[in-house]
């Protein structure tokens, strides 16, 4: 029988079906996380910003388990990107209108953005 975090089987309680949530994503250092409008263009805007502000290419990550869980559909590793570039990046992202919301996550806070660093690009 399984237990803990392998426990995934169903279990009855009182009429209610129970069972365990899967462990949110951790994201370790800061992230920038982001979502886009579903349409054509635009993308190489968001990419063209991430790569002014000194960030590589390969650190955006499409992963669903972590993006899709976490309701954005890009999620940017900006271990080693200093505090300025980071916010300067989230302005540049802000101002492209194909984003819908941006978001910069911190290391005091894992697996949720912190509310003063949550910005809608339709402010």
């Amino acid at each position: 029988m399984l237990s803990g975090k392998e426990y995934d089987l169903y279990r009855r309680t009182d009429e209610t079906w129970f069972r365990p949530l899967p462990e949110p994503p951790r994201i370790e250092g800061s992230a920038l996380l982001f979502s886009i409008k579903r349409c054509n263009g635009g993308l190489d805007k968001c990419v063209r910003a991430l790569i002014d502000q000194g960030v590589p290419i390969q650190r955006i990550n499409t992963d669903l388990s972590k993006s899709v869980y976490m309701g954005y559909d890009f999620v940017v590793d900006l271990r080693g990107v200093d505090h300025n570039s980071q916010y300067r990046l989230v302005d540049e992202i802000k101002r492209i209108d194909i984003c819908q919301n941006v978001a910069l996550v911190r290391p005091s806070s894992p697996h949720t953005p912190v509310s003063c660093s949550r910005f809608n690009s339709s402010l």
